[in-house]
Order: structure tokens, then C-alpha cells, then sequence
């Protein structure tokens, strides 16, 4: 989580259009990258629940920053299924 949203941030600030895609049932990047309008405030970030759909305005982005559970345990299979895709 926390690598995730330094890349995301790191990434806004160098120009990219990023989307912030918190795949992890917690949503803990959502604590720290939301604010109190319910959208992301960093320069050139959106924040997205889950992962967002091919063709959809949150995968318009130059990159996608994904925040997952952990690769081990099974609630990381259908990430990792869709990755493969």
C-alpha cells in the first residue's frame, strides 16, 4: 500500500496521468489519497475502487497503479487472473 500510493504520488507529480486502482478489500489507500470531497487531490491522480474495466474513464490513464491484498493468500486470485488477461 504503501509503495502504491509513492508511485502514484511520485507519478501525478512527474505528469503522468495516473489511476490509483485500490484492489485490496481494506481500501487503505482510500484513508490516505482521498480527501473530504471523495476524490483524489493529488496533481494528475484518480483514485479508483477496485480495479477499473477496459474502455472505462478510470483505465484512461498513461498508467495504472494497482493496491492489492497479498499475492499469497486467495484473495489475490482474481487480481491475478485479470492480470494474466
Amino acid at each position: 500500500t504503501t509503495a502504491a500510493l509513492a508511485l502514484a504520488w511520485a507519478l501525478g507529480q512527474a505528469g503522468r496521468r495516473v489511476t490509483l486502482a485500490d484492489a485490496d478489500p481494506v481500501q487503505a489507500t482510500r484513508l490516505v489519497a482521498v480527501g473530504p470531497a471523495g476524490r483524489c487531490d493529488w496533481r494528475n491522480v484518480r483514485w479508483h475502487a477496485g480495479l477499473p474495466d477496459p474502455g472505462s474513464p478510470a483505465a484512461d490513464a498513461d498508467v495504472i497503479v494497482v493496491d492489492g491484498p497479498a499475492l499469497l493468500g486467495s484473495a489475490a486470485d482474481d487480481l491475478l487472473a485479470r492480470a494474466d488477461a
